[in-house]
Parts: structure tokens; C-alpha cells; sequence
């Protein structure tokens, strides 16, 4: 008998954007930090390559090894997130659950040792390409920080809506949500940076072991088999 707690737990869907919306969150608010900070974007690879290419023209090369060093982390991040979730079906591993815990918890020791470093933006940039790589598996079809993806298709699903295919109301309205989420990530992360610079990283460290604990709880209690659920 499916009973109403029972059909809850069992709302795949319903925990895996929560996560997703919760990662976006943060990641919009790494976004607004990194660019008040260093006037980088450590999750916009775009515009970081469209830098690259300006500083190597401008000679610039200073800038321009900072960038690569970006996007490269950002890389690295994505690579780790593959390695990890490497399967056709969509798992939530305790071991990513451990590494995002990790990385959560560096923040707030990076910002104690290398307060307004470079390097603190490598690691924020390679944090952000770690949790998109988690986010975009092939089955689910989500994204933390590549915003201008979820533009792109909210514009695709809203163009097929207004050619009468209604199946694609949902989709689009959690691509419209899911850049509402980041805007609000970047307007709590730079509020929090103008007026508690000095917490800003250990705030948001707090934040994602918040998240590490619901990922941990909705791992052990709800799915723990392979989830072969295509989420769109």
C-alpha cells in the first residue's frame, strides 16, 4: 500500500532537485564572491576563454596564465565528478557525498591560510566544476553553474510550448527556476561579502555541510539502488 510518507520517499524527482537547486544556490553564491574578490569568473568558462584569447592579443600574459589556471580547475573539478559518477545509471555515492563534505570544509580553511590568494580562486573554480560535473549526468540533465545551458534550453522548451507541445511546461519552468536559484546564490553571496568579508567563506562552508548532510540523509534512507530515473 502506498501510503502518503511512503509516495514522499519515493518522489526521486522531488530530493534530486532540491540538491540541485541547493548546489546552484552555492555555486551562485562562489560566483559573486570570486568576482568581487578577484574580478574573475570561476564558474563562467566562457568569458574566461573569451579572456584568454584578449590577454594573449594584449600581451597580458600574466592574465592570461590566471585564466588558464581557472579553467583548468574548473576542468579538473568536472573530471573528478566523472570519475566518480561514471555510470549509465544516475547513483548517489557516499564517496562524492564525503568529497563534497571535504571541499565544503577546505573553504573554510583556505580562507583562514590563503586569505585573498589567486589560489583561493583555483579552488573555488575547481569546487563549482566539481558539482556542475555531478549535475550534468547524462540521465538528469541538470546544471549548477552553467547558466547560460539553462537559457538555452528554457528559450528551446519555451519555443516548443508556444507550438503547442505542452509536454514541455516542466521542463522549462525548472530551467526558469534553476536561474532564479543562482540569481538569489549570487545576491546572498555578494551581500554576504560586502558586509562580512571576513566570514564569507566560512558562511558558505556552513552552508554546504548543510547540504552534505541532506545528500547523506537522502543517500541512506531513499537511494541506496541505482536510480534509472531520467529527470529533465
Amino acid at each position: 500500500m502506498h501510503t502518503p510518507f511512503r509516495q514522499f520517499k519515493e518522489n526521486h524527482f522531488l530530493f534530486i532537485r532540491l540538491l540541485a537547486f541547493g548546489m546552484t544556490l552555492l555555486c551562485g553564491f562562489i560566483n559573486a564572491t570570486i568576482f568581487l574578490r578577484f574580478d574573475f569568473g570561476g564558474t563562467h568558462q566562457t568569458g574566461n576563454l573569451s579572456k584568454i584569447a584578449l590577454s594573449v592579443l594584449s600581451f597580458d600574459f600574466q592574465a592570461c596564465v590566471s585564466l588558464i589556471a581557472i579553467v583548468l580547475s574548473f576542468f579538473l573539478g568536472c573530471f573528478i565528478a566523472g570519475f566518480i559518477n561514471h555510470e549509465d545509471y544516475f547513483v548517489l555515492k557516499i564517496s562524492y557525498g564525503v568529497v563534497l563534505l571535504v571541499c565544503g570544509l577546505g573553504l573554510w580553511i583556505l580562507e583562514v591560510v590563503l586569505h585573498d590568494s589567486q589560489y583561493l580562486n583555483y579552488y573555488c573554480a575547481f569546487f563549482a566544476g566539481l558539482q556542475n560535473g555531478f549535475l550534468t549526468h547524462h540521465r538528469l540533465k541538470l546544471r549548477a553553474s552553467h547558466i547560460s545551458g539553462c537559457f538555452t534550453d528554457a528559450g528551446i522548451y519555451f519555443g516548443r510550448l508556444c507550438r503547442g507541445h505542452r509536454q514541455y511546461v516542466l521542463r522549462f519552468l525548472l530551467n526558469v527556476i534553476n536561474i532564479i536559484v543562482f540569481f538569489l546564490g549570487v545576491l546572498l553571496g555578494g551581500y554576504l561579502f560586502l558586509h562580512f568579508r571576513a566570514y564569507v567563506y566560512m558562511i558558505l562552508s556552513l552552508l554546504y555541510v548543510g547540504l552534505c548532510i541532506y545528500y547523506f540523509v537522502i543517500s541512506y534512507l531513499f537511494f541506496r539502488q541505482p536510480i534509472d530515473l531520467e529527470v529533465t
